[in-house]
Order: C-alpha cells, then sequence, then structure tokens
C-alpha cells in the first residue's frame, strides 16, 4: 500500500487548503501553517493550485514527487528516490518547489507590475493580461508552422560599413551572404537578447557600437522580439529550444557557404534567456562545436537544475564563460562554465540601489551589460582573483602569490581560464578598477 503526502501552500490555494481535513505540523521555514494529508490512493491535484507529493511504500523504499499544477496541465518538477523516509526528503522537495514557486511568481510579478518601467526605451502596450490565465495565449506566443527558418526570429547583420543599416541574412538563400559586407577574415559575434529586448534596444546597441569603436567585426543579432514581449507560458518550456534551432540554422548556413566561417570561429553572447538560448544552440549542431559563449547572467527564472541539455554549460563551447550580477535572485548562482565571474559578490551591484525592489533587482540583473560592454575598450581591465567562494573572498583570504594567476574579465578573457573567479567595480562609469595594487598587469589587451 502506498501513502501519499501532500502539502498544499497557503501563499497560493487557501481555497484547496479548505477543502482538506488538517493535520497541523510545526512551521517550517518555507511553508508556514503547511497542511498534511494521507491517502491511500493518489489525491486529485486541484487546478490552478502548487502542491507537491511524496509518495513512498512501506517496504524500506521511497520516491517523492513535486507538481506545479499549472491551469493548462501538472508540470512534474522534480522527482527524487531513497531508501529511508524522513523529514528531510520531504523539505527537500519542498525547498525544490519553494525555488520554483519563487521564479514562477516572478514572472507574474514582473508582467503585471513591473512591465510598465520596462526596458528603456520600450513601450510596454499589452495592457490585456490582468492574471496568470491570460499568460497562456499572448502576442508573444509563436504561431504555426514550427519550423526554423521563422518570419519571427531574423538575423540582422552589422558591419562598419552597415551600423546604421543592417542586412537581414537568410538563411535559404546563398546569395543573401553575397550580397552582404560579411567578411570571413573579421571576428563574428552572434549577440542574442534576453526577454523584453530586440536588436535596437540594450545590450544589443552598445555592444555593437563598442565593437566597432575597437575595430572591424561581423555583428550578428539574433532579433526575436516579437516572441519575448510577455511570456508565453503554453510555449514556455520550448519556445526557447526552438530559438536555438532556428540559431543552429544560421551556424550551419555559414558554414556551408563559401564566403561564411565554421562554428569554432564564432563567438555567442547572450544576456538572461539568451545566454541559455546560445547554450542549447549547441545541442543542434552536429559534427562541430562552437568556439565561445558567453552568458551574461544567466535567468534563473526559466532555467535552474542540473540539466545540462537545458542550462547553459562547459560543453555547449570550446570556452564558456559567465558573468553573474545577479545570481540566485534574477540570474543562476552556477557555475555554469569554464570561468565564472561573480562581480562584487555576484548577487547586488553598488549603484543600484533604489526604493523600489522591483529597480534594484532589476538593475543588479542588468549591470552585466555594462561591465561587459566597458570590458571591450578599457584601458583598465576588470581583474579578478581565482576563489571558492564569496565569504572567503570577502575576508581577503584569496589574495594570490603570483600576479599571473589574476585573470581579465571580459572580451579579452584568456580561454585558458578555468574556475570560479571574484572582482569588485566601481559604482559608476568607468566600472573597471583596473589592476590591484596599482601594479603592472601581466598583459594589456
Amino acid at each position: 500500500m502506498q501513502v501519499y503526502h501532500y502539502w498544499v501552500s497557503p501563499l497560493l490555494s487557501s481555497a484547496a487548503s479548505e477543502s482538506l481535513s488538517n493535520f497541523e505540523i510545526p512551521q517550517g521555514p518555507f511553508f508556514p501553517r503547511s497542511t498534511l494529508r494521507e491517502h491511500s490512493r493518489p489525491p486529485l491535484l486541484p487546478k490552478h493550485k502548487t502542491v507537491s507529493i511524496v509518495t513512498h511504500g512501506h517496504g524500506g523504499s521511497a520516491a517523492f514527487e513535486c507538481f506545479l499544477v499549472l491551469p493548462r496541465r501538472p508540470f512534474l518538477f522534480v522527482r527524487g528516490y531513497s531508501t529511508t523516509i524522513d523529514v528531510g526528503k520531504v523539505f527537500k522537495c519542498h525547498r525544490m518547489m519553494f525555488i520554483h514557486l519563487v521564479r514562477h511568481h516572478l514572472i507574474i510579478f514582473f508582467v503585471l507590475y513591473a512591465g510598465n518601467e520596462g526596458v528603456k526605451g520600450q513601450a510596454h502596450n499589452e495592457s490585456q493580461v490582468k492574471n496568470i490565465n491570460d499568460l497562456y495565449v499572448t502576442t508573444s506566443c509563436i504561431e504555426p508552422p514550427f519550423v526554423c527558418p521563422h518570419k519571427r526570429i531574423q538575423f540582422y547583420l552589422y558591419t562598419k560599413y552597415t551600423q546604421k543599416n543592417p542586412e537581414i541574412l537568410d538563411t535559404k538563400d546563398p546569395e543573401s551572404l553575397y550580397n552582404s559586407h560579411f567578411n570571413p577574415n573579421h571576428e563574428t559575434k552572434v549577440l542574442i537578447h534576453g526577454f523584453q529586448g530586440g536588436r535596437n534596444f540594450s545590450p544589443s546597441t552598445d555592444l555593437r557600437d563598442a565593437y566597432f569603436t575597437r575595430g572591424d567585426y561581423n555583428v550578428i543579432v539574433v532579433d526575436y522580439s516579437t516572441l519575448v514581449r510577455l511570456p508565453c507560458l503554453s510555449q514556455m518550456q520550448w519556445s526557447p529550444g526552438f530559438c536555438a534551432q532556428c540559431i543552429a540554422q544560421m551556424v550551419y548556413y555559414l558554414s556551408q557557404h563559401p564566403r561564411g566561417v565554421q562554428p569554432e570561429k564564432l563567438h555567442l553572447m547572450g544576456y538572461s534567456i539568451g545566454a541559455h538560448i546560445a547554450g542549447l544552440t549547441a545541442n543542434y549542431i552536429d559534427g562541430a562545436k562552437l568556439g565561445r559563449i558567453t552568458g551574461l547572467d544567466p535567468t534563473i527564472i526559466f532555467y535552474m537544475g542540473s540539466n545540462r541539455s537545458h542550462d547553459l554549460d562547459p560543453t555547449d563551447a570550446n570556452f564558456v564563460d559567465v558573468i553573474h550580477t545577479g545570481a540566485g535572485i534574477l540570474g543562476q548562482w552556477g557555475p555554469n562554465g569554464h570561468a565564472d565571474f561573480y562581480v562584487n559578490g555576484g548577487t547586488s551591484q553598488p549603484g543600484c540601489l533604489s526604493t523600489s525592489i522591483v529597480k534594484t533587482l532589476s538593475c543588479d540583473h542588468t549591470k552585466v551589460s555594462p561591465y561587459f560592454v566597458e570590458s571591450i575598450n578599457s584601458k583598465q581591465g576588470f581583474w579578478a582573483v581565482p576563489c571558492p567562494n564569496r565569504v572567503t573572498y570577502n575576508l581577503g583570504l584569496c589574495a594570490p602569490s603570483n600576479i599571473k594567476e589574476y585573470v581579465l574579465m571580459g572580451e579579452h578573457l584568456s580561454h585558458k581560464a578555468r574556475g570560479i573567479f571574484y572582482l569588485s567595480t566601481n559604482a559608476n562609469k568607468p566600472y573597471a578598477k583596473g589592476f590591484p595594487g596599482r601594479k603592472k598587469p601581466p598583459y594589456i589587451p
């Protein structure tokens, strides 16, 4: 006989809680006033509610499952097994569910309450969204056919000669690349924006300007802005992968074209959800590997865990570097790459504190972009020290004995860098503090 234990969070499901016979348990750190009910068969999961279920038998084996019950279908979030039954296993389930609940509510909160602030220079006109149900069918949902190339995912090529008038690459037409200003002798950067972003918004605009200030580049901006004005919850599980497939098609197009370049010559750069899309792109590239992926504070809202097929990770390119500025809040804690940089501790940034929690958290998350942008042409440089964790760094226990152990974060990072690094910045521009102790750095890019 199986016994099913389920706890209903009072945060969302007061109606469901009232329908259960109450078996009070001591207050926990995550779900105070939770209720527990035992059944000899699986309970009927209430719609629109968030519940977690712990199932176990009496024969010494156990399993637990956590569900997020969305309006359309239940979503299995985490499953685990154990040879013993203990409260720790139950709370592990609830801890994972709590994390997912926070992310789930962050989506709704930022859409319903922070959406009016939007991205700088972008108007938010989706006033019809009043509750979570409205997010299942929005203008951001991809319409069929679900094939690449898709008209709402476009590739804009910028060069020094086309900064004001970019050229659209048609991955089905070989003449498209021939007729463009693409130069295979120049470095190629592929920029992937985040939620509510686009080619005409930061960080895409700032990165382009910085690169062209430095020299000649091929800068390809993946513009899927019409698909991220709002979340489309009915497609949230697979739409980033679909975008990645279309990017992989573009990568293949470049690799097969006589005037193109191979994947190992490409540098993909993704901000927030764009970082994970860059990582997902690697899943659809056969027989080759991307050269470099830079993750700019990869988002925590849609992705978090050990599933390397979903998250950005070191296997996605020959070199993966990640910069964390809102880790554990809007960004993943990581580590995600060969080299992970935690700026000012990785969670909060100087100059971001305000009276609005939304503005503060958004600033921490977006501050990663100006750091990287400045690194492209900085004379001082963002020099970081290898350090296992924030506590050790704050205690000043990570000062290396050899200055060659310092690593330059950003555009000019050595591809040999491995490990976790910490550094501090100024609160205002210029953000880079230069080499510690005013010593001469090991090298200047």
